[in-house]
């Protein structure tokens, strides 16, 4: 395993919440704008400003702003969670492959296992190969000794 999977998580959460927080600041922009066209009354001799619509539009348009944020910086914890565990992951496999020298086949089951050689007055059974004596005609798994 690489670390490419990690970078791309982590670069993949950071690009989420820098979009996000572009979105939010050109929609903060917009929500100015419109906040001001939509309170201006009085034509375009003698204008005013009602602010109260200009309060309720702008905080409208806040709000979404503030929203998309936090589901922008929600995405990126969950995205940098996930890099975490897949890093942590890959080294505990590193880790285990390094000891599993050491411990022999504790941690692997690739070295083929060793058949004990069956003497004169034994038979192997071929349904879960476990060695009986000649005089055992079923073995315990059920297999006759004459189906071998």
């Amino acid at each position: 395993m690489s670390h490419k999977t990690e970078e791309r998580l982590y670069t993949f959460a950071n690009l989420f919440f820098g979009i996000s927080v572009v979105l939010a600041i050109i929609l903060t922009i917009c929500g100015f704008y419109f906040a001001d066209q939509l309170s201006t009354v009085g034509g375009w001799y003698y204008s005013s400003k009602d602010m109260g619509i200009y309060s309720a539009v702008l905080l409208t348009f806040l709000a979404l702003a503030a929203i998309i944020i936090l589901l922008g910086f929600l995405t990126k914890c969950i995205l940098d969670a996930f890099a975490g565990i897949h890093e942590n992951t890959r080294r505990t496999a590193d880790a285990v492959n390094r000891m599993a020298p050491t411990f022999g086949n504790l941690f692997h089951n690739d070295t083929q296992t060793k058949v004990p050689a069956i003497r004169s007055d034994e038979w192997r059974c071929n349904n879960c190969n476990k060695i009986n004596k000649n005089y055992i005609t079923t073995c315990t798994c059920g297999q006759e000794k004459g189906k071998n």
